[in-house]
């Protein structure tokens, strides 16, 4: 039975390509259980998929609806991305053509600052 979370990785990687770039996927499969014979999908460096023009490389998860973008942004947050690199949380609504993209370092600088403000008080 195929994964639902598929078609929103497809629908974010079609997007991309339309915008101008090469887009592939990044997650890895571990085969586990008896035998080997379950997979388990991991996201490479927390992100399903990576594309690459000649002056923008992004990194994307692609989620249906709003209710897991900060854990896909905390998920970013693990890894040591260097500042050329764009971090996108791709949501998609039920339905729609276009997707809202949630830049991940903007999220992660609000959420800095307000831990921060919160120390000082």
């Amino acid at each position: 039975m195929p994964n639902p979370g598929d078609r929103y990785k497809k629908k974010t990687k079609d997007w991309f390509n339309a915008q101008g770039y090469v887009t592939e996927y990044v997650e890895r499969v571990a085969w586990v259980g008896p035998a080997h014979k379950i997979p388990v999908r991991r996201d490479t460096f927390g992100a399903d998929g990576l594309s690459i023009k000649p002056d923008s490389i992004v990194f994307w998860n692609s989620v249906l609806g709003k209710k897991n973008v900060s854990a896909h942004v905390r998920e970013f947050q693990r890894w040591p991305y260097p500042k050329s690199v764009t971090l996108y949380v791709v949501v998609w609504e039920k339905g729609a053509r276009v997707p809202e993209l949630v830049n991940a370092r903007e999220e992660i600088r609000q959420y800095v600052r307000s831990n921060a403000n919160a120390a000082e008080n």
